[in-house]
């Protein structure tokens, strides 16, 4: 399995995880619940971002041999910090959002419903997958 197919997964299992979230976001009070782990699983979600881009750029770094391919690699760390961390502060953001009661019934469910939401890679390049999927 290579690093685009590890990525493709873990984009899928985020997007399904992160559904989940949302429609339990949508009842009052228990978007409480749901609100705190959406914060604390957005807050890991930018750690590991970090620490997955740094490891992906010093892998890069040490390949002397290749400048092209040091180059993607470097890219690729940008690409993971920049995805990664932006969804983990989203959805921090909107962990705050879901934990004041109703709320979410007013922001979040239409923003949902118009299908407008900051999306993984995997998502963009497979829309076609997801288009049907509840929100």
């Amino acid at each position: 399995m290579n690093l685009n197919e590890i990525q493709k997964n873990l984009d899928k299992s985020l997007y399904v995880f992160e559904q989940g979230l949302n429609i339990a976001g949508y009842i009052p009070l228990v978007s409480t619940f749901s609100g705190s782990l959406r914060i604390s699983y957005g807050k890991v979600e930018v750690i590991a971002s970090i620490v997955a881009a740094a490891l992906t750029a010093f892998v890069a770094l040490c390949n002397y041999h290749d400048a092209e391919a040091r180059q993607r690699g470097l890219g690729k760390a940008l690409e993971i910090v920049t995805t990664y961390s932006l969804h983990g502060i989203a959805n921090i953001f909107r962990g705050v959002i879901e934990s004041v009661p109703f709320l979410s019934l007013f922001t979040c469910l239409p923003y949902d419903l118009l299908r407008s939401r900051f999306s993984y890679h995997y998502e963009r390049s497979s829309s076609h997958l997801f288009m049907n999927s509840p929100v």
